[in-house]
């Protein structure tokens, strides 16, 4: 990896061909995924209704609070 200043990359510039075409491939992926799951997201809650998401919300809010009070850490990173 190379570490980023300013505007500046050091160790050379990061707008090359090869990274340029990764970001525009990742971007449309990510847009493509994105589209999919709202898709599928608004044909489950048409199917199910809101009473199925809320009480799964619920569970997992319960289940985080649980962690938490145990003396467990959420951070993900370092």
């Amino acid at each position: 990896m190379q570490l980023f200043i300013g505007k500046e990359a050091v160790g050379g510039s990061w707008a090359t061909a090869d990274n340029l075409l990764l970001l525009l491939t990742g971007s449309v992926v990510a847009f493509v995924v994105a589209l999919l799951a709202m898709k599928w997201f608004v044909g489950f809650l048409t199917k199910y209704g809101f009473k199925l998401f809320g009480w799964y919300r619920i569970i997992v809010g319960i289940v985080i609070l649980i962690l938490l009070l145990t003396g467990h850490s959420l951070v993900m990173f370092d």
